[in-house]
């Protein structure tokens, strides 16, 4: 049983605590167990999407979007679109086209 001073999601910390526990089993582990007796705050911005304004979110997938064409190009952020859905050709169905922004 290893445990740590303070709660902690840290991996360098959790490595520390439990690499020596670890390097005294005579053989491979089979199995390993991990028990939290307690949490820690949140670390960042865990906030799911449901708890976002509308607004926010669309602020949040712009920056997104912005970030990803600066890296990748403007070709980087795509979405597709239904053109034909009834076609027996599947090419025809849908096509890529540039993502843009809601305003």
């Amino acid at each position: 049983m290893a445990a740590l001073r303070g709660a902690s999601s840290d991996p360098q910390h959790l490595r520390l605590a439990l690499e020596p526990k670890l390097s005294e089993l005579p053989g491979p582990a089979v199995e390993l167990n991990l028990v939290a007796l307690e949490t820690g705050p949140a670390a960042g911005d865990q906030a799911s999407l449901e708890e976002l304004a509308e607004s926010e979110r669309r602020k949040r997938l712009a920056e997104a979007v912005r970030q990803a064409r600066a890296v990748a190009g403007k070709d980087a952020v795509l979405r597709v679109l239904d053109v034909d859905v009834d076609s027996r050709v599947p090419e025809r169905r849908s096509l890529l086209t540039p993502f843009q922004e809601a305003e």
